[in-house]
C-alpha cells in the first residue's frame, strides 16, 4: 500500500486518467478509488482539483464515445444481443426504441451512478439514433456531476482516508513479517526433518568394527 500511495503521488494524474478509462471501456478496474485519492492528494489546491477532474471527465467522454460509436456502428448487432431470447425480435426492439425515446436522455444522465446501466445506455443510444450531440451533451453534464462527487468525497474525507490507508499499510506490514517467519519456520522444520533422517541412516548402516552379519560369521568359523 506503500508504493501504491508513492506511486500516486509521482504519477497522480496519469493513475487518474487510466483508472477511469479503463474501467469506462469495460475492464475490471473499479475508478472510485482512484477519484478520492485524487481528492485527498487535491485538498486545499482548487487548480490541482480542476486538473483531476477534467483528467476523469476526459477519459470517461472518451470511453463513452467509443462505445456510442460501436452501437451507432454494429446497431443490428447490438439490439440483437439485447433482444436475444426475445419470442418476437422486431417487436422487442420497436418497443426499446420507444422506451430509449421516452427514457433516453435520462439513461444517458444517469448512467455512472446505475450498476449495470452505462455497459447498455452508451451502445444503445448510437445504436438506437440517438443524435451525437445530444449523447455528448448529456453525456458530459452526467460525467462531471459524478467525477466531482468522486473528487468531492476525497475532498471531505481525506482524514479517513488517510487512516485507512495506513492501516492498510500496518496490514500489509503485518502480513509480510507472517509470511517471513511462516517460511522460516517452514525451512527450518524440513531442514531438521532432514538431519533427523540423516541421523537414523547413519544409526542403521554397520560400522567399521562391525560384523557384517550371521553368514559372514559362519564363514569366519570354518
Amino acid at each position: 500500500m506503500h508504493a501504491l500511495t508513492a506511486l500516486f503521488e509521482e504519477h497522480g494524474h496519469l493513475a487518474v486518467f487510466l483508472g477511469v478509462l479503463f474501467e469506462q471501456m469495460g475492464a475490471p478496474v473499479p475508478a472510485l478509488p482512484f477519484l478520492l485519492l485524487a481528492g485527498a492528494r487535491s485538498t486545499g489546491d482548487v487548480g490541482i482539483t480542476l486538473q483531476f477532474l477534467l483528467l476523469a471527465s476526459s477519459a470517461s467522454v472518451v470511453a463513452d464515445l467509443a462505445w456510442f460509436a460501436v452501437g451507432r456502428r454494429h446497431a443490428e448487432t447490438v439490439l440483437g444481443r439485447l433482444c436475444r431470447g426475445s419470442t418476437a425480435p422486431h417487436r422487442c426492439r420497436a418497443c426499446g426504441q420507444t422506451r430509449f425515446a421516452r427514457w433516453g436522455s435520462a439513461a444517458v444522465l444517469l448512467a455512472k451512478f446505475v450498476p449495470g446501466l452505462t455497459t447498455v445506455a452508451r451502445p444503445l443510444a448510437g445504436a438506437l439514433g440517438m443524435p451525437a450531440r445530444t449523447f455528448l451533451a448529456l453525456d458530459l453534464v452526467g460525467t462531471l456531476v459524478w467525477a466531482t462527487g468522486g473528487i468531492g468525497s476525497g475532498i471531505l474525507f481525506d482524514q479517513e482516508i488517510a487512516q485507512v490507508l495506513l492501516g492498510l499499510e500496518r496490514a500489509e506490514e503485518m502480513i509480510v513479517r507472517c509470511s517471513l517467519l511462516a517460511v522460516a519456520l517452514y525451512g527450518a522444520g524440513r531442514a531438521g526433518r532432514a538431519l533427523l533422517r540423516r541421523a537414523r541412516v547413519g544409526a542403521a548402516e554397520p560400522g567399521p568394527g562391525r560384523h557384517a552379519g550371521p553368514r559372514a560369521r559362519r564363514h569366519h568359523s570354518a
